[in-house]
């Protein structure tokens, strides 16, 4: 699946806010700021965590060092980070941006129900968040894929249940007792036989040698009718 950090970026206060901000802070907020530009996400991390042990309450501190962590894959600990900017942060947007990236961090988990949950909160703090808008539909998608079996297992379990079909219906036509039952016979037209006597087998038998006779007498007194009859000598 594929889904945007569109504002993994950092918090950088406006001149007006950043002026009311101690000089301490400001220091250690503008190296941890530098660091990250130039990719050093461990020395930018250090940074951040110095300026939440003076300064527990700074939420561009908390939000920044959400962003190193992630960029060093360390999920876990930048999903920590987030939520303490969106529990205490008193600026919606901010709130917002802080739950997006924790969606984001969560989706790279693979946690999809509490990445869905973040981008929801994102939206209920900052109904103009696109991209959480945007993510969150992406991952309802993929909470819907894994609700899904394979389309292997699928084929697999039509097949055994059609397997299992035919194999009953197999056995109803061998065993049901109906199919062979003298009463669904048709009746016959012949009374049932009986075994021969002796005999009247020997009378059958007779008969037909009878009847055999006769047909060899009446062949030969046709042959007999078409043969020419010589002349007598006086």
């Amino acid at each position: 699946m594929k889904y945007s950090f569109l504002i993994l970026t950092l918090i950088v206060l406006p001149a007006w806010l950043w002026a009311q901000q101690s000089p301490e802070l400001r220091a250690l907020l503008r190296a941890g700021n530098q660091a990250y530009s130039r990719g050093e996400m461990i020395a930018a991390e250090i940074q951040y965590r110095k300026a939440l042990d003076k300064f527990p309450e700074t939420s561009e501190a908390s939000y920044n060092l959400g962003n190193a962590l992630f960029r060093q894959g360390r999920y876990d600990q930048a999903i920590v980070a987030y939520a303490a900017v969106s529990e205490r942060s008193k600026d919606p947007r901010l709130a917002s941006r802080a739950l997006y990236n924790q969606g984001n961090a969560q989706m790279a988990r693979e946690d999809y129900e509490s990445a869905a949950d973040a981008f929801r909160n994102a939206l209920r703090q900052d109904p103009a968040n696109d991209a959480a808008r945007h993510n969150l539909s992406l991952v309802m998608k993929k909470i819907e894929e894994q609700h899904q079996p394979p389309k292997d297992q699928d084929k697999e379990s039509q097949q055994e249940e059609e397997q299992q079909q035919q194999e009953q219906q197999e056995d109803q036509e061998t065993k049901d007792p109906a199919k062979d039952s003298p009463e669904d016979a048709p009746p016959s037209s012949q009374p049932p036989s009986r075994p021969m006597t002796p005999e009247e087998a020997d009378q059958m038998l007779k008969r037909l040698e009878l009847k055999e006779q006769m047909v060899q007498n009446q062949i030969r007194q046709k042959q007999n009718r078409g043969k020419i009859r010589g002349s007598k000598d006086w």
